[in-house]
Parts: C-alpha cells; sequence; structure tokens
C-alpha cells in the first residue's frame, strides 16, 4: 500500500489571474493530477493562493517543486507536509467559489463563499456532506485574513476553491 503524504502551503500569484487563467489551470491539475493520484484544493483569493496537495510522497514533492518553480507563483512556503492515514479531501468534487454568482452560472459544482463559515458547506452537492478535515481551518483563517488586507470588501475578486 502507497503512504500517502499531505502538503500544505501558501504563495502568491506573479499577477492577477482572469476566470480563464482558473479554467485552464483548473484543467491541467486535473489531468496531471490524476496521472499520480494526486488530490488536492486550492484557494486563490485576491492574488494569493492556500493549496493542500494529497497522495504519494514523490509526487507531492514533485508537483510542489514545479509549483514553486512556475513563473505564475512567488513567495511559496511550506505551512505543513507529512504522512496522512488518509485523504482529508477525498471525495469532493470540483467546486468554484465566487463572491458572485453570475460569473459562474455554468460552472459545475460551484458554491458562494461570503463568509469563512460557508466553507463548512464548499463541495456539498445533492445533499452529500463530503468529509472535511481539520485543514479547513487553515481555509477560513486564509480567507479571514485577505478580507481584513483588503479592507473588508472582496468587491470583483475571484475566489476559486478547486478539489482535483
Amino acid at each position: 500500500m502507497v503512504r500517502l503524504y499531505q502538503l500544505v502551503f501558501t504563495g502568491a500569484a506573479t499577477r492577477v489571474l482572469d476566470i480563464e487563467d482558473l479554467l485552464q489551470m483548473l484543467d491541467q491539475s486535473r489531468a496531471d493530477n490524476m496521472k499520480h493520484n494526486v488530490t488536492g484544493v486550492l484557494l486563490y483569493l485576491s492574488g494569493g493562493f492556500l493549496q493542500v496537495l494529497e497522495g504519494p510522497k514523490g509526487d507531492i514533492l514533485r508537483l510542489y517543486e514545479l509549483i514553486r518553480n512556475d513563473d505564475r507563483n512567488k513567495d511559496v512556503d511550506p505551512i505543513n507536509v507529512g504522512p496522512i492515514e488518509e485523504r482529508e479531501f477525498n471525495g469532493w468534487s470540483m467546486g468554484f467559489a465566487f463572491p458572485s454568482l453570475d460569473r459562474v452560472q455554468d460552472v459545475k459544482g460551484f458554491s458562494v463563499v461570503q463568509s469563512s463559515d460557508d466553507f463548512d458547506q464548499v463541495g456539498v452537492e445533492d445533499g452529500a456532506v463530503p468529509v472535511i478535515g481539520p485543514t479547513v481551518d487553515l481555509f477560513k483563517r486564509f480567507y479571514d485574513r485577505s478580507l481584513a488586507q483588503s479592507g473588508g470588501e472582496f468587491k470583483d475578486d475571484l475566489c476559486l476553491f478547486v478539489n482535483y
């Protein structure tokens, strides 16, 4: 049996990403991660991101190095890395979270995030609540910190919450 690892890290985009950038990144990430049995979650908000990757250690570390060396990213810093017994975000469907619904009406699996408490419901579809582990608290704190740094309002900033 392959031992699972989880890597949690933050970073910043070198430029503001728009919806097309994010959808392209999503398509590429999902295809690559499926090949390597990697799952994960990404929160992109106001130019910053918090990401969780889960899977075989070698694949997680290889992917982290690619992300760290990608010229679209800067200030990539690990928060936590180590072995896990099971995937914390296993079984989540892809989800988007935006402050405004009209920009993503046709995107499958989107959720509205208007406060950090809304993360408890991100990924909920058809009444099925995914198993949410303690890492979701990092997403809540990241959201609250980003909100405070933006002056208390997100205007038209994209907030993307994706499961691979």
